[in-house]
């Protein structure tokens, strides 16, 4: 099944902007501790009201050698974080936790950005979570619904995503799987992933985006400036120029170097 993608709201600064400058490592991550054994737990920030670092959808890994890839917040709240991502490795449910900074000293809180965050911990080992970070890798459009009750366990979740029919947990009811897919498929095109409140039920949809793609003309000293820049951004770059002489790999690490005019490498490349 497709789903028609509907026009982009101008004027938001897309998600993620935020979550790929982390995802790629995150991803290393899940597939070291895979590869190795190593139970992995982490950490998602489901719900943010107020002033935050990061948005939903953001996350920290934990694994059980210690090792810890990603943020939340901007160094405030991963001391917390860290310690119950390494219980929920340990044995102990998944967990919700809240940071408020607006009931408590925002300096001994360590929240002082003025706002509220909600981030849910467990453990890596749900076989959706393992499509859904799979299609992210590829740089593929997805959707993954958790349905979450107060305390931050899950009690189901579905895949969405545009080229494949949807795919459920077993042992969801079917008001909860249906549920699920109508919110994946609404927010499926969203710009940042979003938690909705219904009843009975929590859903987190989870969403993986394709990253942003910069073409740049040129392969001037500004354009090597630009491409790093975007890069760490976590940006697809292309540098194109028709002179060989400035446009090479050594001069525009991690791009992609055309060699060509600009006229050409559009209609070739079907940008």
């Amino acid at each position: 099944m497709r789903y028609d993608r509907p026009a982009v709201t101008a004027g938001r600064i897309p998600a993620q902007l935020f979550e790929s400058i982390h995802l790629k490592e995150i991803l290393k991550e899940i597939e070291r501790c895979r590869e190795l054994s190593i139970d992995l737990a982490i950490a998602t920030v489901v719900a943010v009201r107020g002033s935050a670092p990061h948005p939903p959808g953001t996350k920290l890994t934990v694994a059980a050698d210690g090792a810890t890839v990603g943020a939340v917040s901007g160094g405030c709240v991963e001391a917390e974080v860290i310690s119950a991502a390494e219980r929920v490795i340990g044995g102990a449910p998944a967990q919700l936790l809240t940071f408020d900074s607006r009931d408590a000293d925002p300096i001994e809180f360590g929240l002082p950005c003025g706002g509220e965050l909600e981030v849910q911990v467990e453990r890596f080992c749900d076989q959706l979570q393992l499509q859904f970070a799979t299609l992210a890798g590829r740089g593929e459009r997805a959707a993954l619904v958790s349905v979450l009750d107060k305390l931050g366990s899950v009690s189901g979740r579905v895949l969405v995503s545009p080229d494949r029919e949807p795919c459920a947990s077993d042992g969801m009811s079917p008001s909860a799987r249906e549920r699920a897919i109508a919110a994946g498929e609404q927010h499926l095109w969203s710009d940042r992933s979003v938690l909705i409140e219904t009843e009975p039920d929590r859903l987190f949809v989870d969403l993986s985006m394709p990253s942003t793609r910069l073409l740049i003309f040129g392969a001037t000293d500004l354009a090597r400036a630009l491409c790093a820049t975007a890069i760490g951004l976590g940006w697809q770059v292309s540098v194109c120029d028709p002179r060989a002489r400035f446009a090479t790999s050594e001069r525009f690490p991690g791009a992609e170097v055309i060699v060509a005019w600009p006229r050409a490498a559009v209609f070739s490349s079907g940008a």
